[in-house]
């Protein structure tokens, strides 16, 4: 054919091992074959332009792993006596670090994650992932399995490691890595295989940039193309070569839509005639006998990963000088496995709404931060996203919050936890940082909370109220005079009353904190309250209602109910006096949903036309 009318569109440089002992490079593609003791580097732009030796074995190479950004080789060889594996830098080839993984006694075939620097190996009927730069590996990736390997390669940015299998189980497997655990040398857990496509192959290639598989097809001597997963394959070369040559295939890449392979003894490649728009297979001569792999050495088939989702879950708690943000890695894409690349920077924008002064942070490792010098009593937006190398992907939704009041820079937070048959009393600041706990030996678990500057009260599910001293958590008292079937409690600080509500009974009572002149409130079983002291309002959930009363028991109104045998239930409340709104939730079978509405103004009319508001649902809210 006239040179005019061919174009040979291949890599600019290519590493091949010739014979089993030499690595040879073709300026973006690494072969392995078998003949000398040494790894070659060869410049083919065209016509061949000469060979470089970088590493000389002591036996046949066997299998070849590339990290282009390390520009290094990890490489097994067998011998007569000994099988190991070699780390090789290209730049600096006497640097060789030899025999990095001693426990593996018959490693294979190779292929290397380049974003969290590990290496897949095929030991026998086993696959091992070992960090490159440690000296041992123990952790089996899968296996055992039903035929030896011949094939692998990583696909790190999908989380995904690809293998062929031969025999009665034929054709081409994954694993998602993010199903390979490691808890110690002698405690891991490997990923179970699936079936890509089914068909007898000992070589495939993965092209990361268009997310796509090539494989050949034996006995129908062609190539095929399909998606990730194994769908949508399709026929690449029907009609479109002549006296095609795909026959046993051990080993191909894929390069500007012309594919390299070998069966072992040749080096294949297409041409293509523009005229006629057929393509040639034509074999390369290289002066040896015996090949066993290709790898292309070029940075596109080792892309970095890049953000293609927002962070989800973003929060933020506030004090009043500080902010803690907090957020969950973006969503994976849906072809995506448990495995895909998700150890990103983020960037966090925080933003006060007043002014529009924006402070954004950058380089940020973990999944949270921590800001100081904010200013107090303000409103702030705050964003994050991830990034990479390349850029950042897009914005989370806004979080927006309020710093506290000075006044309020002391406020903490008061829980219980049931843990071991006794219930844990726990103080902690807006950060979550422990100031003080005890321990209540008690069988009955905690249910309601109320506290006031000298005392804590709860009830419990044996039906009765206690109380304790809030400044050391000490020993625990049952309030006596509050009787039994306690089901919620609450203090106002205002008129230094405390509230209770008598399941059995159906009413709420009110007294001094001593027990003195105890009172009738009003007729209703609450589950969960609290009080509006400076509105002189009481405010209870039931079941299925969200109820308030003026503390003397009169006005009774009804904010919110929903139909009895609906399944859902309403479960708690708590009143935002800075916003003057009471919010609640209520619980359902699959969802949870807040709702919130006006408090009532002391001395006002509560607007009947204003209706409560639907917040949000939510999934994962508990008692």
């Amino acid at each position: 054919m006239p040179e005019n009318r061919r174009r040979n569109v291949a890599p600019q440089s290519v590493m091949a091992a010739i014979s089993g002992s030499e690595v040879l490079g073709h300026a973006r593609c690494i072969n392995k074959s078998k003949s000398f003791s040494a790894v070659f580097f060869i410049c083919l732009f065209l016509p061949l332009q000469g060979t470089q030796a970088l590493f000389n074995a002591s036996g046949d190479i066997q299998g070849i792993g590339v990290h282009i950004a390390r520009e290094a080789l990890v490489v097994s060889v067998h011998s007569e006596t000994i099988k190991q594996v070699h780390y090789v830098d290209i730049n600096n080839p006497e640097n060789l670090r030899r025999d990095i993984y001693p426990t593996l006694t018959n490693p294979t075939a190779i292929s290397v994650d380049w974003l969290s620097d590990l290496v897949y190996i095929v030991n026998d009927l086993q696959i091992y992932q070992c960090e490159i730069d440690a000296n041992s590996c123990d952790t089996v990736a899968t296996g055992p399995l039903s035929t030896t390997v011949t094939d692998l390669d990583i696909d790190p940015l999908n989380g995904f490691l690809y293998f062929t299998q031969s025999g009665n189980y034929g054709g081409l497997y994954r694993i998602d890595t993010g199903e390979i655990q490691n808890w110690g040398r002698f405690f891991t857990r490997s990923a179970k295989p699936s079936l890509v496509t089914y068909c007898e192959l000992s070589a495939f290639f993965i092209d990361h940039g268009n997310m796509q598989l090539y494989f050949p097809n034996d006995s129908q001597n062609t190539m095929l193309t399909s998606f990730l997963d194994g769908s949508g394959q399709e026929d690449l070369r029907k009609g479109k070569v002549l006296w095609r040559n795909f026959h046993n295939i051990s080993s191909m890449v894929f390069y500007n839509g012309t594919f390299w392979w070998t069966n072992g003894d040749t080096v294949m490649t297409e041409e293509h005639d523009i005229d006629s728009d057929i393509l040639y297979h034509n074999s390369i001569l290289f002066f040896t006998h015996h090949y066993t792999s290709f790898n292309l050495y070029l940075p596109t088939t080792q892309p970095p990963a890049v953000p293609h989702s927002p962070p989800q879950n973003l929060q933020a708690l506030f004090t009043s000088t500080k902010v803690k943000v907090e957020w969950s890695q973006p969503q994976k894409l849906s072809y995506q496995g448990q495995g895909a690349w998700a150890r990103w920077q983020y960037e966090v924008s925080i933003m006060m709404r007043e002014t529009g002064e924006e402070t954004i942070l950058s380089g940020i490792n973990g999944k949270s931060l921590e800001q100081v010098d904010m200013i107090p009593d303000k409103i702030y937006v705050i964003k994050a996203r991830a990034c990479c190398n390349l850029g950042c992907g897009p914005w989370s939704s806004e979080f927006i919050g309020r710093t506290l009041p000075i006044a309020a820079s002391n406020a903490t937070l008061l829980f219980s936890w049931w843990l071991r048959r006794s219930n844990r009393l726990i103080e902690v600041d807006m950060y979550g940082k422990r100031i003080r706990m005890a321990t209540i030996d008690s069988k009955a678990v905690f249910k309601d909370f109320a506290w006031s500057s000298r005392d804590i009260y709860w009830t419990a599910n044996d039906g009765k109220l206690y109380t304790c001293d809030r400044t050391t958590l000490g020993s625990f008292t049952q309030v006596a005079f509050a009787g039994k079937s306690i089901s919620a409690v609450t203090y106002d600080w205002l008129g230094h009353k405390l509230y209770w509500s008598v399941s059995n009974l159906g009413v709420i009572r009110r007294s001094s904190v001593d027990g003195r002149s105890v009172e009738f409130v009003t007729q209703a079983t609450a589950h969960h309250m609290a009080v509006d002291s400076l509105a002189g309002r009481l405010y209870w959930t039931t079941t299925n209602t969200l109820e308030s009363v003026a503390l003397n028991g009169e006005d009774h109104y009804l904010h919110f109910s929903i139909p009895f045998f609906s399944g859902k239930h309403v479960i708690s409340l708590t009143l935002n006096l800075d916003m003057g709104k009471v919010l609640w939730y209520v619980r359902g079978y699959r969802k949870q949903e807040l709702y919130m509405t006006h408090l009532v103004s002391n001395g006002e009319d509560h607007d009947l036309t204003q209706p409560y508001t639907f917040i949000g649902s939510f999934t994962s809210i508990s008692e």
